[in-house]
């Protein structure tokens, strides 16, 4: 036998404990982080953009956050998403995914063989994500575990109110009453 494999057993044994301890103490200074109202999202909604060695200071994309402006807009003038969505597209607006390839942003989605290509669903994400009501929004989803990567939803999502929530009020109220 080769030198040292006698001990390959505790080797592994003491790598499994390492990578656990390693991930509980990576989820116990995000839930900190979150308790204290700091964003620990790894992505930023569209219409926002990290600040430059303060990942956890956002600031408004403008180019992004006026197509954000318009959806929200289109809604209040009781336009549904299906509606919205038709008129982006009318209007060439590109979509998230390939508005973040133009920008040279990362993103996993590769781009859409339509760039203008808005789907209701896109814009209801984007009418229901109370990010863009001045929240911090924390622990929506979440891993099994550090070994199962499997994601999921929280539905007991606490926020931090930074401003009124009374545009998402409203939005729901449109929503309840088209349904």
């Amino acid at each position: 036998t080769g030198e040292g494999m006698e001990m390959l057993p505790f080797y592994s044994i003491f790598n499994e404990w390492y990578a656990a301890q390693t991930s509980k103490k990576i989820r116990a200074v995000n839930e900190l982080k979150a308790s204290q109202g700091r964003r620990v999202a790894s992505t930023v909604a569209y219409g926002y953009k990290k600040l430059e060695g303060g990942k956890e200071q956002w600031y408004i994309d403008e180019p992004a956050a006026q197509v954000v402006r318009r959806i929200f807009a289109l809604c209040f003038a009781g336009k549904g998403p299906t509606q919205i969505a038709k008129q982006l597209e009318r209007e060439k607006i590109l979509v998230p995914t390939a508005y973040f390839h133009s920008v040279g942003r990362k993103t996993s989605n590769p781009v859409p063989a339509n760039i203008y290509g808005w789907r209701e669903s896109t814009v209801e994400y984007i009418l229901d994500n109370r990010q863009y009501t001045g929240c911090t929004v924390n622990g929506k989803s979440t891993t099994v575990s550090y070994k199962v990567h499997k994601v999921i939803e929280n539905p007991n999502v606490e926020e931090i109110l930074e401003t009124e929530a009374s545009v998402y009020d409203f939005i729901e109220k449109v929503y309840s009453e088209r349904q």
